[in-house]
């Protein structure tokens, strides 16, 4: 419906008071509604009834609320047609026996009483519509009703409670409106309009007797019985709601009764002039209900109407007392916003609060009761805070109490949030909720609270500051010191959530003193009630910081405190501490994008030794947090010396970091697992460099630097990541070490993956550097496929190597100091890993897997390609402690490798990987014409070569002496292979093998499968093993594995694709078995000799006819040396050769 209908309203209340006589007024308000609502262009003197829109919610003003059009225009001006229809008969205008007619709308009223016990029928509204009209009809005529029929027409219309159902009225409220067949509906509507209409007669009679504003005036009565009629009605809708639904219930069975409640109240305003007022009346009506009585016995003319048996009692008067003056308050306030000032309503609900607290009410009542008053206080009346405070002196006695419903779970409620932000986000996020929106299942102090801090925001915005002054008065008064240290967990709580509410709605610049030394009143010593206690201590630093307030004062009372606590018994601060690290960057850190005012409203206060104290006693994870906090707090720092803005406070809060952070971060950098500190410390060390704040006792950046790269031995990755925000964050490069830098970066690569994060980061960072880049070529010219490259380290000394043999005398030996500065430290961090890995020898040294410790591999390879790549480089024959002197003797070949002692299984496995390469770099330096070197050299073929016997697969352990064979340098292959065979292959005396023989033949034979397609190859190991060979082949007796071997290698040689056409395999076979033969060795093992002949010329006769004429020629020389004659032994043996060959 359009609002310009609501205009009806006031026009109706002019016209209502007006004499009969003014009909141009009563035109122009059927004229203006016709103009307003279509619907209504023919309404009359019979079309005046209620038409319910059904059942009054508790948000009803919240929706837009449509006034019956019909009962505004119910009013004594209406004209009476010439015709019209009552009880089926025909009457007109002149009609004047009212008697009748009285008795008729009697006897239809009763009908409805009646019918209501039955069930529905269709003539219903009928009976209700007869009477309506006969009412209006007469109440035009009214001067011409006797006593008499006025006392019968009262009677007839009895009262609420006189209804058979009235307890079920509350039902009464219809949908359909006045097209419900329901006999109770309509009885019910047809009571509200005949008691309207009566009263606006009764009023004109007053009027016309000149009785108007008495009390025994018959108009002031009936309102006040209609009043009465109307609460009966509450009554029994109270009585069939439970507590939990009357918040959201009004008083008002239906859209009808609520518009009754307005219509009453906008005619006795209008009746004030007359010293009549709605809630006095209402508060009488109230309190007779109170003591059990019904109001029609104070009237000695309606005690007849009153049925005592249909009496509604209430189960809690006290209660539906504020239910229902709540609803009123809310329905008037939102017709009629005058009522903001009404003092009487105040002192109504106030009174009734009163009354209400006098008993013990449960938690559920009180719930209930706050939320029902809390929308009144807050969006109806101007601010007061009486009612509150009556409130406050309740829950004042009760604050240890959770306020808990009986049998209510007390992990319901939340007693604090996790932190102290959140704790005071928690309560920020409640106050800033609309009073209808509250969670229902808050408890009564917190909706008090919540209601109290609105309040308090509504005087603070109209600037009454002494109402605020008053309202802390009374609650500061109830707190001395004695009641502050009784509290429990709960209590604390408590008054923390009220006066943190209470900093929210108002200027903290008007309550923070008293309040704050409130607050540092609750004792902190017992361990239980700490985190709380702090939680509350930091919402209120947190509200000081986003008001700019100076928090010196009050963080210095709270500081003390902690320090004592401190002193007394770590244990007993840890909760403390934590609340404090939680909460330090909301605090230091409130205005992270703004230079203005930092630090200098106390914030260096809280950067004290509370932070070390907690660090160690804290989880990785708390401590990681406050690492990332001071951190930020650090950045800061620097961002505020980079403005200009530098103040005392900045100067003080950096030395307070050095003074206390430095000493912790010496003792535990690479010790705490963080990924937060090594940006911290490489974030302070860039501090130090900052030429706007002068420090004492602070070391030098470049101190600094050193220290922490050089103290962190073991956990790789944060120093990795140290240096990288150094270098990264450094605008002034030449204050970096850049010889400690690629040293690190060198020791970092060996030991950790090219792949691993960190290291790519420190890497594409460090190769802009122009240091770096004069070593290595590759990061200068292709930057992205340098760091892209599987291990750049690899690229990095092969670089280095390309760039001495491209380099002058000069610049090679610049190049030599300087590769040399780099490694100088390998012997440092290398062989404390290879020693620690030394000292496990257990049962994973004896175990036949090939899994490797990583730390061990990647240092003998990094070795191995440094011998490769720079040999010439790294040895300098005056200097011992040359790179290659130092991995020889600690690495390749220590001590325990040279006495034969068999090293951990890892370093045999890291030198079966890298033997070639060393074998080749080491071959690069001078070794055939240098001592040294070829003893250096010898040693690592010889000394290694029998512990690489790793496992029973043959085809595993050649693999490094095949790598070795297929080297382009055939004298090394020869050199290599001339090593193995006199040190393992010759016999030793009593024709005894050396233990590791059986390892080097199986070895040669799995090197012969590979090479014996390449004549060069095989000519250079045979040329070195030939000897040893065909003596063990010919020397040891045929159950020897050893021989069997041997043969079988001769065999395959002769049988060799390239041996017939190759004369140098034929000479040198031939050169070797004529070394065997002579005079000596052939006089003491003739038949061994002309056996393996015998056994020779089975596969290839040729060759032993090659050697007769050799043979003969030593025998004779035999003979000779003898001197005795012909030596038949030895002419039968080869007699039967010579057959043989045949």
């Amino acid at each position: 419906m359009d609002e310009n209908i609501f205009d009806f309203d006031s026009q109706y209340q002019e016209l209502l008071f007006e004499d009969n006589d003014n009909q141009g007024d009563l035109k122009t308000l059927k004229t203006n509604a016709r103009e307003n609502e279509d619907e209504y262009t023919n309404l009359n003197l019979f079309s005046i009834f209620f038409n319910c829109t059904g059942d009054s919610k508790a948000n009803f003003n919240d929706s837009i609320f449509e006034k019956d059009l019909e009962i505004l225009l119910n009013h004594q001006n209406f004209e009476i047609p010439n015709e019209f229809e009552l009880f089926d008969i025909q009457f007109d205008e002149n009609f004047e026996n009212f008697d009748i007619l009285i008795q008729m709308a009697r006897a239809d009223i009763q009908k409805l009483h009646l019918s209501s016990l039955d069930s529905f029928h269709k003539t219903f509204y009928n009976l209700r519509e007869n009477v309506t009209k006969l009412l209006l009809i007469l109440r035009c005529n009214y001067q011409l009703l006797t006593d008499n029929q006025l006392k019968l027409i009262r009677f007839a219309l009895g009262t609420f409670d006189s209804m058979a159902n009235f307890s079920l009225m509350y039902m009464s409220f219809c949908n359909d409106g006045n097209t419900s067949t329901s006999s109770n509906y309509h009885l019910l509507h047809g009571m509200l309009e005949w008691k309207w209409i009566w009263i606006t007669m009764c009023y004109k009679l007053d009027y016309f007797k000149g009785q108007i504003g008495g009390d025994d005036a018959e108009s002031f009565i009936e309102i006040k019985l209609l009043i009465y009629d109307l609460i009966t009605l509450s009554i029994s809708k109270f009585q069939k709601c439970n507590n939990a639904n009357l918040i959201f219930t009004t008083p008002f069975i239906c859209s009808c009764v609520r518009e009754m409640w307005l219509l009453l109240y906008s005619f006795i305003q209008k009746l004030q002039d007359n010293q009549i007022n709605f809630w006095d009346i209402v508060s009488n009506v109230i309190e007779e209900l109170s003591k059990g009585k019904s109001l029609y016995e104070n009237f000695a003319s309606k005690k007849a109407l009153f049925r005592s048996s249909n009496f509604m009692t209430c189960r809690n008067f006290d209660q539906f007392s504020l239910w229902i003056i709540s609803g009123l308050t809310k329905l008037i306030g939102s017709e009629y916003p005058q009522i903001m000032n009404d003092r009487q309503s105040y002192e109504l609900y106030e009174n009734l609060i009163k009354n209400f607290l006098k008993t013990d009410q449960t938690e559920e009542n009180m719930r209930v009761l706050l939320l029902m008053i809390s929308e009144v206080l807050l969006n109806v009346w101007q601010p007061k805070a009486d009612i509150l405070m009556l409130l406050w002196e309740n829950f004042q006695k009760k604050i240890n109490s959770p306020f808990l419903i009986a049998g209510q779970n007390p992990n319901f409620l939340a007693v604090s949030a996790n932190t102290a932000a959140s704790f005071l986000e928690q309560i920020r996020n409640q106050q800033n909720t609309a009073v209808s929106k509250l969670n229902p299942n808050l408890t009564s102090y917190s909706i008090f609270v919540y209601a109290l801090g609105k309040m308090v925001q509504r005087f603070s915005d109209d600037g009454q500051k002494v109402h605020i002054q008053r309202i802390l008065g009374r609650i500061y008064t109830k707190f001395p010191a004695p009641k502050l240290k009784q509290l429990n967990e709960m209590g604390i709580h408590n008054i923390l959530k009220l006066f943190i509410t209470l900093a929210l709605s108002t200027n903290l610049n008007d309550i923070d003193s008293k309040l704050c030394d409130t607050l540092l009143q609750i004792p902190l010593d017992k361990p239980n009630h700490q985190q709380l206690i702090m939680k509350g201590h930091i919402s209120m630093l947190i509200l000081y910081c986003e008001n700019s307030l100076n928090i010196s004062q009050y963080l210095t009372k709270l500081m003390t405190q902690i320090n004592i606590l401190m002193q007394q018994s770590s244990s007993s601060s840890t909760n403390i501490l934590k609340v404090l690290s939680e909460s330090l960057s909301l605090i230091v850190l409130r205005n992270m994008n703004e230079n203005a005012d930092v630090f200098e409203n106390g914030e260096d206060l809280l950067i004290d030794s509370w932070i070390i104290k907690f660090l160690e006693n804290s989880t990785t994870a708390e401590q990681d947090r406050l690492y990332e906090t001071i951190n930020k707090i650090i950045i800061k720092v620097q961002s505020v010396q980079h403005s200009s803005l530098v103040s005392n406070q900045t100067s003080l809060i950096t030395q307070k970091l050095f003074n206390f952070l430095l000493p912790y971060a010496r003792q535990n950098f690479g010790k705490v697992e963080s990924i937060w500190m090594p940006e911290m410390i490489a974030n302070l060390c860039l501090l130090s460099l900052e030429p706007n704040i002068i420090l004492n006792d602070i070391p030098k950046f470049e101190t600094l630097f050193r220290t922490f790269v050089e103290i962190n031995s073991t956990n790789f990755e944060q120093s990795i990541k140290f240096i990288t925000i150094i270098l990264r964050s450094c605008h002034d490069v030449d204050k970096l070490d850049m010889q400690l830098i690629i040293q690190n970066w060198i020791r970092f690569s060996v030991l950790l993956s090219g792949s691993n994060y960190e290291l790519k980061e420190l890497t594409k960072n460090l190769i802009h550097l122009p240091e770096f880049t004069t070593l290595c070529n590759t990061s200068l010219t292709k930057p992205e496929e340098f760091l892209n490259s599987k291990e750049p380290l690899c690229t990095f000394i092969s670089d280095i190597g390309k760039k001495y043999a491209d380099s002058n005398n000069q610049e090679k030996f610049q190049l030599v100091e300087k590769v040399h500065t780099y490694f100088s430290t390998f012997e440092k961090w290398s062989l404390p890993i290879l020693q620690q890995n030394s000292t496990q020898k257990s049962t994973a040294s004896q175990s036949q897997t090939n899994s490797v410790d990583e730390h061990i591999m990647r240092i003998y390879t990094f070795i191995a390609i440094t011998f490769l790549h720079c040999a010439e480089l790294i040895f300098i024959r005056t200097k011992s402690s040359c790179f290659f002197n130092v991995a020889i003797s600690h690495f390749i070949l220590p001590s325990t490798v040279m006495m034969g002692q068999s090293p951990v299984r890892s370093m045999i496995l890291s030198i079966h990987k890298v033997w070639p390469l060393l074998i080749e770099g080491t071959s690069r330096l001078n070794y055939k014409n240098d001592q040294h070197i070829n003893k250096v050299l010898s040693d690592i073929i010889i000394k290694w070569a029998p512990f690489l016997k790793l496992s029973s697969n043959s085809k595993f352990v050649a693999k490094p002496f095949i790598s070795i064979t297929n080297f382009k340098n055939l004298d090394l292959i020869e050199f290599f292979w001339m090593k193995l065979s006199k040190n393992f292959l010759a016999l030793q005396p009593g024709r005894k093998v050396n233990s590791h023989c059986y390892m080097i033949l199986n070895v040669i034979e799995e090197v012969m499968h590979v090479v014996e397609c390449e004549e060069k190859r095989m000519i250079a190991i045979w040329r070195s093993i030939m000897q040893q060979i065909i003596e063990m082949a010919m020397l040891f007796e045929e159950i020897e594995p050893a021989q069997k071997t041997c043969m079988n290698l001769i065999e395959r040689y002769i049988k060799n694709k390239n041996f017939d056409t190759s004369t140098t395999m034929n000479e040198h076979l031939m050169k070797n078995l004529k070394n065997i033969t002579n005079s000596t060795s052939l006089s003491y093992h003739s038949a061994l000799y002309f056996k393996f002949l015998t056994k020779l010329s089975k596969h290839r006769v040729t060759i032993v006819n090659s050697l007769l004429s050799h043979l003969i020629t030593q025998i004779e020389k035999v003979e000779q040396l003898r001197g005795s004659g012909r030596d038949v032994k030895l002419r039968n043996l080869y007699d039967q050769l010579q057959s043989q060959c045949r």
